[in-house]
């Protein structure tokens, strides 16, 4: 009699784990790919653009890359040259290769952008955002 207790309750374990496994499988496979980067802002991974929720501010579309950190956010851009296109109703400067950058200073909102790289580099030396942002300048 004890046995059969003990094998009900096994299988009712296993069933509830089975299931668990399954919803997790399913919510990881349904919720969008969305990383919290602070200060309000959103990196949604599917449309490649950094979003803040409470200012409905974005960066985007075509966001290569970002780093991140207490203070600030640091976006790489490469936007396709397209004649007579209008992303956002961003105005981009001239550049050869497309690739334009943002630094977002997450605590008063500020967004410094889109900049090229002379720019770019020339605005976080002036702000000190720090090292950890050294790949990103690198790769341009």
């Amino acid at each position: 009699m004890m046995f059969k207790y003990r094998n009900k309750k096994i299988s009712y374990l296993l069933k509830f784990f089975l299931g668990l496994c399954l919803v997790w499988l399913f919510l990881t496979f349904i919720i969008p790919d969305v990383k919290q980067l602070g200060g309000g802002y959103v990196f949604l991974g599917e449309t490649k653009i950094i979003y803040n929720r409470k200012t409905n501010y974005e960066v985007g579309p075509c966001v290569e890359d970002y780093k991140y950190n207490r203070n600030y956010i640091i976006v790489k851009q490469k936007v396709p040259q397209y004649k007579n296109v209008i992303y956002n109703s961003v105005e981009y400067p001239e550049s050869l290769d497309g690739v334009f950058f943002y630094v977002i200073e997450k605590h008063s909102n500020i967004v410094l952008g889109p900049l090229d790289s002379i720019m770019f580099n020339d605005c976080i030396s002036k702000l000190q955002v720090g090292l950890v942002f050294e790949k990103l300048i690198k790769d341009n």
